[in-house]
């Protein structure tokens, strides 16, 4: 296994990361995990493939790898082996722009894990089944779903070996009452999931934890200055312990909460110098956000976004609609009404076929609020009537 991990470094380490390079990796590990003869270490690497895939939005490539390693498993007629194909980290990483169709096949593949895990009496492996399918309906806009499904899987607390799926399922129960509004619950429950991870001192749960507070000050209460303090203290702690992966999620924090361009360049600069993929994609896509929504410059975002091979094939990879909208949301911002009304019609088509409720009611609004600006009230008005249909 430690030859496996030394092989995984040097294939992630030494790539430059644009959209060729992203491609030579995925074909790497794929030759790795066909020359691998022990199902472990195959399993390993197919769970480092999807979660590329998902990082750069191509879904049903990683859901294919997904089946892909579970089979593996199953063959091997290995239980352990089994429970960590169904409980792969991968599918943490699907995006919320996610099709209809991709969080239809996340759900039955987490639901497959539960009743596994059900049938070996699993309880650490049940409760972590429960509450990732609690974050996937919460993306998905369900959020009393969401609620049910972290509420079952607090029931199995008592029967939890794991501190750590402790502190998870709080953390997932906090995240469920902040997107239905209730901050005294959700505040309840990361104080809970921050006093475990502080008992077995776990670094990347404390900074995890942190940022939930966070992003519920940021984006519920609209309260700028509390969410910045709580980045600033996750900075401390991964500062003084050296949390390389903690500090690249910091500045990027910190420069959502304060639109400061120099928390996004530490961002990019440290995500390049470790070579983390996923980061470095996420920190091109925030520049892109920098262009076009607080510098509202349309003509820089298209441009930037015509260099970026990367960045335009991540939205491309949801569909022709998810990078359509894109387009809309920078003419929009751009002020530019007439083109950002073409670009969203084009989209229109596109999200009614494979888009959830949620997403498709965003676009509606986009939709009908371009209209307004365009002084085109009948067709606001009908637009907003189609969207709360929804």
């Amino acid at each position: 296994m430690k030859r496996l991990v030394t092989i995984l470094l040097i294939i992630l380490l030494t790539q430059n990361f644009c959209v060729a390079q992203f491609r030579k990796q995925i074909d790497s590990l794929r030759d790795l995990s066909n020359k691998i003869t022990s199902d472990a270490e195959k399993v390993a690497v197919l769970d480092k493939l999807a979660d590329l895939y998902y990082t750069f939005k191509l879904n049903k490539q990683g859901d294919s790898v997904l089946k892909q390693q579970l089979l593996i498993a199953d063959l091997s007629n290995n239980n352990v082996l089994i429970l960590k194909a169904l409980f792969s980290d991968a599918i943490s990483n699907i995006s919320e722009a996610a099709s209809a169709e991709s969080f239809d096949k996340i759900v039955t593949f987490i639901q497959k894990g539960i009743n596994y895990a059900k049938s070996k009496n699993q309880y650490d492996y049940i409760a972590l089944g429960h509450s990732r399918m609690a974050n996937i309906l919460r993306k998905k806009g369900q959020n009393d779903k969401s609620l049910y499904e972290a509420t079952q899987a607090l029931q199995f607390l008592p029967n939890i070996s794991s501190d750590s799926i402790k502190a998870i399922i709080y953390i997932e129960l906090g995240n469920s009452y902040v997107a239905r509004g209730e901050a005294v619950s959700a505040v309840r429950n990361y104080n809970h999931a921050f006093d475990i991870a502080v008992k077995i001192n776990s670094i990347t749960l404390q900074s995890n934890i942190y940022h939930c507070f966070s992003q519920m000050y940021f984006v519920f209460l609209k309260n700028k200055d509390v969410a910045k303090e709580f980045v600033i203290k996750s900075l401390q702690l991964n500062k003084e312990h050296n949390y390389v992966e903690g500090l690249i999620k910091d500045y990027f924090a910190l420069y959502r909460i304060t639109d400061e361009k120099s928390y996004l360049e530490k961002a990019i600069a440290m995500s390049e110098s470790f070579h983390v993929y996923k980061y470095v994609l996420q920190s091109k896509i925030l520049m892109l956000y920098l262009y076009f929504i607080v510098d509202k410059d349309s003509d820089k975002a298209l441009k930037y976004l015509e260099s970026e091979p990367d960045v335009k094939e991540s939205y491309k990879n949801l569909g022709p609609g998810n990078y359509y909208q894109t387009v809309g949301h920078i003419y929009y911002y751009g002020n530019k009404f007439d083109s950002a009304k073409v670009y969203y019609k084009l989209a229109e088509f596109d999200f009614e076929k494979n888009f959830d409720e949620k997403r498709s009611r965003t676009l509606l609004k986009q939709i009908a609020s371009t209209y307004y600006q365009l002084n085109d009230l009948a067709n606001a008005t009908a637009y907003y009537l189609k969207a709360l249909a929804l």
